[in-house]
Parts: C-alpha cells; structure tokens; sequence
C-alpha cells in the first residue's frame, strides 16, 4: 500500500526532493567556517567564565610568538641583526598592538644624575657589531627575569611576541595574519640562512582548526566519496544502482547542511565531520533495499520483474530501515548531554541527516 502510494507519485516525490535540494543550496551558501578555539568551552563553564572575566579586565590572549633558533649563542655573529629585523617587521603585522622582544624591552641605566632608559638589546650592542661581554649580558637577563621568557638558558634561543587584537572568529583575519607570519619566516629565512625561525601561538592554532575543516570538507569527504563508489559498483554491479545510492546519499548531506546554514550555524573543527558521518550511515541504511533488489533480478531484466523486484526489496526492508535510523537518530541525539557545544551540534546534525537520508530512501 505505502509503495504503491509511492510509486503512484515518484514524479511528484522527486519534483519535491529536487526541489528542497536547490532551497538546500541557498542554505550551504551562508555556511561559514569558524576558527574560534573557545566554542568547545559552554556558557555554563564556570572557569570559562571566570577566564573572560580576567581577560575583559586585561587584554585577550591573541598572540604569535616567532621563535628563533642558532647554533651559536646571543648576541655572537648576526644575532642582533636578526632580532632588530624580526621586531621591525613583526610590528608591520595587522592588528598587532604590542610586540615583547629584546629590540623593545627597556633596560634602564644610570650615571650619577642622569637616568638613561634605552631597550635591551641597545644597551647590549651599541652597534651590532660591537657587542658587550656575553656573561655581563646573561647576568642582566638573569636580572630582568628574561631568561626562559624571551631568551632560553643556554642563548640560542630568543623570542619575539605579538599580541594583536583581532575580531574573535574572523576567519578572514586569522589567514591573513597565518599567511603574513609564514611569509615573514620564509623572508627571514632567506636574509638569514644559520638561523631557523617557527612560530606558534594562539592565531596560528586558531588558523590551524579552519585549516582541518577546510580539509575535511575539501579533501576527506571527496576520497571517501570515490573509496564508496568503487566498492558500490563492486557489490551491486550495476553502475546506475550504485549512483541511485550515492544520490540518496549526497541528498542527505545537501539538505542537512542547507538546514544548517539557514538556522545560522558555524562550522567548526567537530562538525565538519558531519558531512562523512551522514553520507556513510545512510549509504548503509539505503544498502538494505540496494543489495535486495540487485540479488533478486534474473537473467530476464525486463521491466515487469525489476518493478516486482523493487516492491518486494521496499516491503521486506522497510522496517529494519525505519528502526535502524529511529535507533541511530537516538543515539546520535545522545550527545546532546555533552558539555560542548560542538558536540551537540554534532549530535543534533548528524541525526537529522540519518532521519532526512531515510526519507530520501
């Protein structure tokens, strides 16, 4: 009765799906990517809480530090060259508001009356050629507490620190200071060869999980998409059978991400999974009448015997597909009582792609 209603209508029923599909796409198309780092941390939180509260008081944790590394100490051979041209061009960086080095940090010295205030790295080489006693230089970093901070124990290692301030979640900004923190440690890199300078810190790990969503979506799911299709084709042997699969399947990931997109949600580095999550467990769902109605055919493929064939595939398999989705919706849903907020997003999404991927089957 209910395959019947169905099939009365299938011109109706896939006018409808292609229909949602292309409302879908409006959706997809405000999706946004987001590399805010916080969004594991809940509202409810209270030492997520507590730790806005410190930085509304202060200034928030955004920063780049580009660390540089020799295989002679400071201030020998070109050190202080190094360090003055990595200062100068890291405060040429968008939206830095400060930049902690030795080329900026005050060192303060005195003769009788007069008090002369001069930075750190002057006081130690008046000219970068000219450079003072190495241990008198290790003892004042020793007395300005530097070592291990902006210099490490043994001099081979020294610090330059940005802090910026940036609009949280602009993912726009994050590349950009990313790409420009990569583009000045190459420039170093070939002004300077002896010297090996990285850099870590909160904006490159913050462009770090836009980078892994970007590459789910644009790298992850693609391979699982070709790895399924081969195997498909393998198992039902029939090309037009396994496409219907992956149609059915791709369905589901459109209009959940579309859904997604129009009820204004981000996708962070949890989430991005959704898409593969969804395409696989409805590609199982949609195998039970797939592999039932390629085992059943004849040698005799006329049409009569293939509509036979799918009726009888749709009637025997009908419940278990109702009841494995409702049973994986549920416990996809269970992760709702998460404390992040990422994983229930992921609970949330994936469900409803189950529920619409059963739908469309």
């Amino acid at each position: 009765m209910f395959y019947d209603t169905i099939y009365r209508g299938r011109f109706s029923i896939v006018a409808l799906s292609i229909g949602l599909l292309i409302f879908a796409y409006f959706g997809i198309r405000d999706l946004t990517i987001s590399t805010d780092n916080r969004i594991f941390y809940g509202s409810d939180n209270h030492y997520f809480q507590k730790y806005l509260q410190f930085e509304s008081a202060f200034s928030s944790n955004d920063n780049i530090l580009f660390v540089v590394h020799a295989p002679f100490h400071f201030p020998e051979n070109d050190y202080p060259k190094v360090i003055q041209y990595l200062t100068d061009e890291v405060r040429n960086l968008d939206h830095v508001i400060r930049v902690d080095s030795l080329a900026t940090y005050p060192h303060p010295s005195s003769n009788k009356d007069l008090v002369t205030v001069e930075s750190f790295l002057e006081w130690a080489c008046p000219s970068f050629s000219t450079c003072r006693n190495r241990q008198t230089i290790k003892q004042a970093l020793s007395g300005h507490h530097l070592i291990n901070r902006l210099v490490s124990a043994d001099g081979q290692s020294i610090g330059v620190i940005a802090t910026l301030q940036i609009e949280r979640g602009a993912v726009g900004q994050i590349e950009r200071l990313n790409q420009h923190a990569n583009a000045l440690v190459n420039s170093l890199a070939e002004k300077f060869p002896d010297y090996e300078v990285v850099f870590t810190g909160g904006v490159p790990m913050m462009a770090a999980f836009a980078q892994a969503t970007a590459a789910d979506l644009s790298v992850l799911l693609p391979v699982a998409i070709l790895i399924i299709t081969l195997v498909l084709r393998s198992v039902l042997g029939s090309t037009s059978l396994a496409g219907l699969v992956l149609v059915v399947a791709l369905a589901s990931v459109i209009v959940t991400l579309g859904i997604a997109g129009l009820s204004g949600h981000v996708i962070n580095n949890a989430t991005s999974i959704v898409p593969l999550i969804i395409f696989i467990l409805v590609i199982a769902s949609t195998m039970h009448i797939a592999v039932h109605y390629a085992g059943g055919l004849r040698l005799e493929n006329s049409q009569t015997i293939r509509n036979e064939q799918a009726k009888a595939s749709f009637t025997s398999n009908l419940t278990p597909i109702v009841v494995s989705n409702a049973t994986t919706a549920i416990s996809l849903l269970s992760l709702f009582f998460g404390e992040s907020p990422p994983l229930r997003q992921l609970g949330i999404l994936s469900a409803m792609g189950v529920v619409g991927g059963g739908l469309f089957t």
